[in-house]
């Protein structure tokens, strides 16, 4: 037996081979920190590898050498490099290694596809793990699945499979597919620029159940869907969300795979009826045309379902036509505009179109999300509010209440925190404006002051004209009621106490920047 057919006749992991070849193409050492980078390891794994492809290199006479503070590097003959390259990728000599996380998705792609019952044995062989870890995952599973509406039947003697109608099953392959897109160690990546990717592709022929999954992800043609998906957002006159752009994409491809196979929807008739009057019905009805052309007719069911994810997806920028329409409740926005500008006692604050827009694009989805049961949180923003947006916050709630009397739509609490940001940006646009001039009081001298300034006008634009004053010229006199000064040494406190003050650094730290933000808003 040769040197290199020695080293093949064990086995290395998918990771561990890798791993090998990183360091052979290598030109240079490197360090533990670049592997660790190159492989997406944690230090503990890569230890662990570094080992096992130590000893592998052990056997055929080449030696992995590690150099302290200089990094880890493989010695041996250009001969046997080039043999291990030439023999690495051959499918006998590497088994394929999953994240529990991978087969945990794996396992939910593959019940979810199966068109019959999967008995235990059946699963250990697609995965090629134990009975116990199965069983283990199972329970993972299980859970997942309940927790997302769906029966997860587990009967002796008969297999194991997912009770669930089209509508569910689409739902949940959506959200299985998103989700584990978003996992430190994906299975699946979705991208604008590469579209839907199996991680372990290139490993397919390794592992069964990959080679399984490969198979059906390679019907949907994400390249396809995000082509439709762009010319609704120009039919409709507006635009969705980036995050929101890739997941209509991967909706639209699943539909479209599963009407091929005849598999339709099922919605109520009240539902359908009102789709069918809005002015995204023939929008929509152009888009299922375009992935059914070469079948018999669709269903409107199908068409349908086209209009309720494009109704309910993410905003970035919106289309106000009739697709905007919410029925009964088309004044609600007015009547909140209205109601911010009480709370605030601000009233120009109701006639403020850029807050207008912001509430039509984020409650319009937002209802419709709710209307027809679609689970888009994880295209919303999770932004975790400080206390100092305890108003807004609060204010928001009321705001909640008004929109569930006046459309029934409970919203959740990331909808709240949405609203929140838009009102604290309509008052921030209100306090700037009002700021008509800022003393700007800097002893240290002509040049500095006027650094400051400039970095002023460059962070806070909208705060109007800014005047230079000395220490000696700051009197009352000088100051406006509520006037705004930023100085870069302490001010006596009768001046504190009639104007707003915030003392910086010259250079305008970031600190400084957000003291100034709390002020004026």
């Amino acid at each position: 037996m040769g040197v290199v057919e020695q080293i093949y006749a064990t086995r290395l992991t998918s990771r561990q081979r890798d791993l090998l070849l990183i360091l052979l193409e290598a030109k240079r050492p490197l360090s533990r920190a670049e592997l660790a980078e190159k492989l997406n390891l944690s230090s503990r794994q890569l230890n662990y590898d570094l080992k096992w492809v130590g000893e592998h290199l052990a056997q055929n006479k080449a030696e992995l050498c590690v150099l302290p503070r200089i990094g880890i590097e493989v010695r041996c003959t250009a001969e046997q490099r080039r043999g291990f390259m030439r023999h690495i990728g051959g499918v006998g000599s590497v088994q394929i290694v999953l994240s529990s996380t991978q087969r945990f998705h794996l396992l939910i792609f593959i019940l979810l596809i199966a068109k019959q019952p999967l008995t235990l044995e059946d699963l250990q062989q697609k995965v090629l793990v134990s009975r116990t870890t199965i069983i283990k995952d199972l329970n993972r599973c299980e859970s997942w699945l309940g927790s997302h509406g769906v029966l997860l039947e587990r009967r002796p003697n008969f297999g194991i499979q997912c009770k669930l109608n089209e509508r569910l099953k689409r739902h949940v392959m959506l959200d299985m597919l998103w989700e584990g897109s978003e996992q430190h160690d994906p299975l699946i990546r979705i991208t604008h620029f590469q579209g839907l990717q199996l991680v372990l592709a290139n490993d397919r022929d390794l592992l069964p159940v990959v080679n399984e999954v490969f198979a059906q992800i390679s019907k949907w043609d994400i390249g396809q869907s995000l082509s439709w998906v762009s010319e609704t957002e120009k039919d409709l006159g507006g635009r969705f969300s980036d995050d929101a752009v890739l997941y209509l994409a991967l909706a639209l491809a699943i539909q479209a795979d599963r009407v091929r196979f005849g598999q339709w929807v099922q919605i109520d008739a009240e539902t359908l009826m009102w789709l069918k009057s809005s002015g995204v019905w023939p929008i929509s009805t152009r888009v299922v045309v375009q992935f059914s052309s070469s079948f018999a007719k669709v269903p409107d069911e199908e068409v349908a379902w086209v209009c309720m994810y494009l109704l309910s997806a993410p905003r970035s920028e919106g289309w106000f036509h009739e697709v905007d329409a919410l029925g009964n409740e088309a004044g609600m926005v007015d009547e909140i505009m209205q109601f911010i500008a009480d709370t605030y006692g601000i009233q120009r604050m109701s006639r403020d179109r850029m807050l207008r827009e912001g509430l039509i694009n984020h409650l319009a989805p937002a209802c419709f999300r709710q209307r027809f049961g679609l689970n888009m949180q994880p295209l919303l923003p999770q932004v975790q509010l400080s206390e100092d947006y305890e108003y807004e916050v609060t204010t928001a709630k009321k705001i909640v209440a008004l929109v569930y009397k006046r459309s029934g739509n409970v919203l959740p609490e990331r909808e709240s925190n949405g609203l929140a940001q838009l009102m604290r940006a309509a008052y921030m646009r209100e306090r700037q404006d009002e700021a008509q001039q800022v003393i700007v009081v800097c002893p240290s001298g002509m040049v500095t002051a006027q650094l400051l300034v400039a970095r002023l006008k460059v962070y806070f634009p909208r705060l109007g004209s800014y005047r230079v004053v000395s220490l000696r010229e700051l009197g009352t006199e000088t100051l406006q009621l509520d006037q705004l000064i930023v100085a870069t040494v302490p001010l006596p406190a009768q001046l504190v106490k009639q104007a707003r003050v915030v003392q910086v650094h010259p250079l305008l730290l970031p600190t400084d920047i957000e003291r100034i933000t709390r002020e004026i808003t």
